[in-house]
């Protein structure tokens, strides 16, 4: 997996949308570009969790993630790049549930937890589960 780049100004985005929706897990699309050895993070969309269950699961709202599809496509330089979620009482790794149901593989997930402070971490799921992907945090 390439090395992550994300501008801080992302990690506090999504650190914030899930401040915000806390004890629900927060979700969202993550968009940038993809070369052969690195993902940089450009924007960060915040989506709705619609899931029944929402402080233990999530689920992007469908129209949330059409309308942001549709709206990266029409962007030239950039590229879905990977997703992410809360779990505003930990850990600051993937859970069972998120193994079980994680619908994108290839894609980077970053995890935000809220607890004990915030971090948020990156991982991509291959060969049947989760691994840990090396992040640089920038300022562009």
């Amino acid at each position: 997996m390439p090395v992550i780049h994300v501008a801080e100004k992302g990690i506090e985005e999504m650190v914030r949308h899930s401040q915000r929706e806390s004890p629900r897990e927060a979700c969202g699309i993550l968009a940038g570009k993809l070369d052969d050895d690195s993902v940089r993070i450009k924007k960060v969309y915040d989506c709705e969790n619609v899931h029944p269950n929402p402080n233990g699961e999530y689920f992007l709202k469908p129209e949330d993630q059409l309308r942001i599809f549709l709206e990266i496509e029409e962007q030239e330089d950039m590229d879905l790049v990977g997703f992410y979620h809360s779990h505003p009482r930990g850990p600051d790794s993937p859970s069972l549930i998120d193994s079980s149901k994680y619908y994108w593989p290839g894609y980077p997930m970053a995890i935000v937890s809220l607890s004990p402070e915030p971090s948020v971490t990156f991982w991509t799921y291959q060969k049947d589960r989760f691994h840990p992907v090396d992040v640089v945090r920038e300022r562009f």
